[in-house]
Parts: C-alpha cells; sequence; structure tokens
C-alpha cells in the first residue's frame, strides 16, 4: 500500500512490514523478464520504476534485506524479511550516481505511473506478451535500450 505524505510517496511491501518514502514519482518504467525477477517477483516478470537513490528514504532499514544476485556490477537487490517481497533496488552509475529501482507493485496507490518504456531480457519469458511494447531480447540489448532512458533520469530530465 502507498499513500502521499506530503510531498513523499510512503511505499510499502505487500505484508506492510517495510517501508520506503519516494520523494517524487519515478520516471523510467519497464518490464524486466530475467530469471533473477522471475523468481523474485510475483508473476512472470518484475514491473520496475527508475529514480535516483537520492529521491529514496528508507524507512525500516531493518526489514530490508539486500543482496546481489549475480557477479556485480549488479543491482543490490532488497527484499522484505517477512514476505520476502522486491522493496527496493540500488544500483551504481556514472559519475557517482546511484539508481534506485522501485516495484511498481508497490507504488499502487501513488496516483499514476510513469508509461512502461519496453519489455527488457524477454527471450527468458515465460509467457508472451501481447502488448504494443518493444521487446528487448538479449542481456547486453536490454541493457543497452535502458540506458539512455536511465542517464536521463540522471540528467534530472
Amino acid at each position: 500500500m502507498t499513500k502521499a505524505i506530503g510531498k513523499a510517496i510512503k511505499c510499502r511491501c505487500p505484508c506492510g512490514t517495510s517501508a520506503i518514502a519516494l520523494e517524487r514519482m519515478p520516471s523510467v518504467r519497464f518490464f524486466c523478464h530475467c530469471t533473477i525477477c522471475q523468481s523474485l517477483y510475483p508473476g512472470d516478470y518484475a514491473d520496475a520504476t527508475v529514480t535516483l537513490d537520492s529521491n529514496v528514504t528508507i524507512l525500516t532499514p531493518d526489514t530490508i534485506t539486500f543482496n546481489q544476485y549475480k557477479e556485480p556490477p549488479a543491482l543490490d537487490r532488497g527484499t522484505c524479511t517477512e514476505c520476502s517481497h522486491p522493496v527496493i533496488g540500488f544500483i551504481d552509475g556514472p559519475k557517482g550516481k546511484k539508481f534506485a529501482f522501485v516495484p511498481s507493485t508497490v507504488l499502487e496507490n501513488a496516483g499514476p505511473l510513469p508509461r512502461p518504456l519496453r519489455h527488457v531480457y524477454y527471450a527468458t519469458r515465460v509467457r508472451d506478451i501481447d502488448d504494443s511494447l518493444p521487446k528487448t531480447n538479449g542481456p547486453k540489448m536490454s541493457q543497452l535500450m535502458l540506458t539512455w532512458p536511465i542517464l536521463k533520469v540522471a540528467l534530472g530530465k
């Protein structure tokens, strides 16, 4: 559940144990079909948003466990200690910028979400998705197709 608190958006995992707050709505959204997301998220893929880490406050740090599921550089994924649902992920970017990946599922009541840009890691999908979004298959192309939109976050665009 999520609700606006002043200017911040308060976000919680499904069980309500783990919470973060965002200063503003993330501006980038995509669907990830990588095998890590498939194992961590309910459903066949992750619906993820991206913002700068400076927009994030972890409200319940003792209830979120961080782990990297592949060799660095990798997303440091934070999951709830009670329900194991992803709450936040962080990765280092260029020039000292750090990005936060926030599952859309914790933003449900925050207002309109950004329009999703594409499906990435689509080659490892569980099932075909019938929508008009572009689908990117391999890891290198998936990362490349997200690079410019994520860098625009760092530039404040």
